[in-house]
């Protein structure tokens, strides 16, 4: 009888196609993760200034989340280089930022905070969402390991954004680092060495 009728097949197709996207984006997700482990041909690094392509990355991404708050406080200047693969560093920006944007609760404030801490260049991105209990710290990086199953759900979470964030920072000779209270927020931490600039 449901199948005759207008809005429960309206939202039969909705509930497949919302289905559909979220496998979608798994497979992108898994290709990419396979990319980052085993690409043997990986794209050439880049001398960067981290300050001008850090802010850029920021302003593109807060310009499709205009409900979120997006603070910056970096503290480079002009000698201070960073040597990396460009569209790498930039996926491992969206991941992390959309991660923060995604747990976190009311209208987000997401804080993007850079210094040089020699011999590193260092980037924190940090929220005050729902945070990460204290169990769940250690396996936060592996892959389809989701904190609150039932809630990542909703939100789209793979369990995999993650995993390829610390797969490309490593690919780039960084470190990731995450640090959290449940219920006050989460700090994400980057470092990359330092370059010269030629």
């Amino acid at each position: 009888m449901g199948k005759s009728d207008p809005e429960v097949l309206d939202v039969s197709l909705e509930a497949a196609m919302q289905e559909f996207r979220r496998m979608e984006g798994i497979v992108q997700e898994l290709l990419m993760l396979t990319r980052a482990e085993t690409d043997l041909a990986p794209a050439p690094k880049e001398t960067i200034k981290p300050f001008e392509f850090v802010r850029q990355s920021v302003e593109r991404f807060a310009s499709v989340h205009p409900d979120v708050i997006f603070k910056d406080d970096l503290h480079f200047d002009e000698a201070v280089a960073m040597e990396v693969v460009p569209h790498e560093l930039e996926q491992i920006l969206l991941i992390l930022l959309d991660n923060a944007v995604k747990y976190s609760t009311g209208r987000p404030v997401i804080w993007v905070e850079g210094a040089l801490r020699a011999p590193y260049v260092e980037i924190k991105i940090k929220d005050s969402g729902i945070g990460i209990p204290a169990k769940d710290l250690p396996h936060v990086f592996d892959r389809f390991y989701r904190v609150d199953k039932a809630r990542t759900r909703e939100q789209g979470g793979s369990g995999l954004g993650l995993a390829i964030a610390k797969r490309l920072v490593e690919r780039n000779g960084g470190q990731i680092s995450i640090s959290s209270v449940e219920h006050q927020g989460t700090t994400v931490t980057l470092r990359f060495p330092k370059a010269v600039i030629k």
